[in-house]
């Protein structure tokens, strides 16, 4: 069973302060960002996920998240209906690297990303693929305040900060 979530404003102190008396733990802090898809050509090498590359997909996401074990999450992206997996195919015919996305409104939202080689230009390609096959005008993503190296590979696709939110489970 998934825990509960709530996340609100960074700077919602009243808020926090009650979520803590009543049991909840804050975990971290998400940054939000969005961009308007620039609209570029699509990989010819990302395309959907087959069902038989779950196992696959969750080991990488296992070795790119490390220490933080993701296969369930993948697997759970797998199964559902509105999250859609997608990988980019390396030249052996191995996977390159994935992205889960789901569609909210009139945006495509990344769920997590992940590549086998950092700085190889495999997550740039499936975001831009991605966006241009969605049709979607804006693209958002969120990640951990103290995951610099999202934050920066964000920055570098020209997403812009729209906010930070704090995260509490119980």
């Amino acid at each position: 069973m998934l825990p509960l979530v709530v996340r609100i404003d960074a700077d919602d102190t009243r808020s926090a302060e009650q979520l803590k008396l009543d049991g909840w733990r804050e975990e971290d802090v998400l940054v939000s960002y969005s961009r308007e898809n620039p609209r570029r050509m699509p990989s010819p090498n990302v395309r959907r996920a087959r069902a038989d590359e779950c196992e696959s997909v969750a080991a990488l996401a296992t070795r790119t998240f490390h220490p933080k074990n993701k296969t369930e999450w993948v697997r759970e992206a797998f199964a559902r209906d509105d999250r859609v997996v997608y990988v980019e195919e390396s030249t052996d015919g191995s996977v390159a690297g994935f992205l889960i996305v789901r569609y909210d409104k009139n945006n495509l939202v990344i769920d997590l990303i992940g590549s086998a080689v950092r700085k190889s230009g495999t997550g740039r390609r499936m975001v831009e693929t991605v966006e241009w096959l969605s049709g979607y005008r804006y693209t958002r993503a969120g990640t951990q305040e103290n995951n610099i190296v999202a934050r920066q590979f964000y920055a570098a696709l020209g997403f812009n900060m729209k906010r930070y939110r704090r995260t509490f489970y119980k």
